[in-house]
């Protein structure tokens, strides 16, 4: 199995090097490791800020326009336990909060929300 996977991840390198370049490739994994981490933490601290001048409803707009890597952490940083095999998707909209934040929302282990993309 683990041979398997080290086929997978050669073959999704080789990939990667073919559509963008060696260079490309390269900057690439620094922006994944560097900078999203960053942006994780950016954008927490504007829903922080849009919490405190308007309310948890402008926070549940910022949360449902992100992509699906940022909602959880978004999620935790308001007080949501949400479990980390979780599968929450992009576009979650979260009504009916007050300003203590999502405290009472729990998502348990193996949950998967996921909302229609109406064309």
């Amino acid at each position: 199995m683990f041979e398997t996977l080290l086929k997978a991840k050669d073959e999704e390198s080789r990939r990667s090097i073919q559509r963008r370049g060696r260079l490309g490739h390269y900057a690439t994994g620094a922006y994944r490791t560097i900078a999203r981490p960053i942006a994780t933490q950016q954008l927490i601290m504007r829903a922080r800020l849009l919490n405190f001048l308007w309310g948890m409803e402008e926070v549940s707009l910022l949360l449902q326009r992100q992509p699906t890597r940022y909602v959880k952490p978004i999620l935790r940083a308001f007080g949501a336990t949400v479990a980390d095999d979780a599968h929450v998707a992009e576009g979650i909209l979260v009504m009916g909060v007050n300003r203590a934040g999502y405290t009472p929302l729990k998502i348990g282990r193996k949950a998967f929300f996921w909302t229609p993309h109406h064309d």
